[in-house]
């Protein structure tokens, strides 16, 4: 599922100072139910828990859904990482990007993704 496609409407939106819950798609924390190599990493933002190993140590990926008809990111790359945190605190639902296309990849202002071209313009140094 691309740009211009229906979000689930459940995704809570991040209020200032709230955390983030544990994503509905993951069986157990990590997804360890799932991607049964996986483990708790000590980096959290806004709530939202990294995890590993990713494809360095277990040697695969494992492709994940966070709803049905989604755009699939492998977990634990850096991609599912900013994906899974837009999609939690924002809503916006994961989209065609490697890491260096997260930001020019994002598509602005079609059904469902906010225009945020002002903002990603005072991210640039």
């Amino acid at each position: 599922m691309g740009a211009g496609a229906d979000v689930p409407r459940e995704v809570p939106k991040l209020e200032a100072n709230d955390a983030l819950p544990r994503p509905a798609w993951w069986n157990g924390p990590c997804d360890v139910g799932d991607n049964a190599i996986s483990y708790q990493l000590a980096a959290r933002f806004d709530g939202l828990q990294d995890c590993g190993p990713g494809s360095g140590l277990s040697g695969q990926d494992y492709l994940t859904d966070f709803y049905t008809g989604s755009w699939g990111e492998y977990e634990w790359e850096c991609v599912e990482l900013s994906m899974r945190w837009m999609y939690m605190a924002w809503g916006v639902a994961p989209y065609a990007a490697n890491g260096n296309g997260v930001v020019p990849n994002y598509p602005h202002g079609e059904a469902g993704y906010p225009d945020v071209t002002g903002l990603w313009s005072q991210l640039r140094p």
